[in-house]
């Protein structure tokens, strides 16, 4: 089982004869694997606190995706939209599932 835990954050310190620190949240690395592109459809969509990038192969129906909720990377995940791929988020400020389907046999 993979663990990812906490999120990236980068933090700069304060000028000279300043006092204020600033932390940024540090971008997701996009961690899919390479596929021959043909029927592959890039993915980036985010609504409310869940973000959702990657891309989604049309021709055999697998996608690999990238999930961050209220910024927190929930890791890379691959799976095949024939079947569903669900993600069960169970965090101190968020707890629910995100569920990833075919409807209609070809609407992702």
């Amino acid at each position: 089982m993979r663990k990812l835990i906490g999120a990236l954050v980068n933090i700069s310190a304060p000028r000279s004869g300043d006092n204020v620190w600033v932390a940024k949240q540090v971008d997701l690395a996009r961690d899919q694997p390479p596929t021959d592109g043909r029927g592959r459809r890039e993915i980036d969509w985010a609504f409310g606190p869940i973000r959702i990038s990657g891309y989604v192969d049309t021709d055999k129906w697998e996608t690999g995706l990238t999930i961050s909720v209220l910024g927190i990377s929930v890791g890379p995940i691959h799976g095949d939209l024939k079947d569903g791929v669900v993600v069960k988020v169970d965090s101190f400020l968020a707890k629910g599932n995100i569920n990833l389907y075919l409807k209609n046999g070809n609407e992702f």
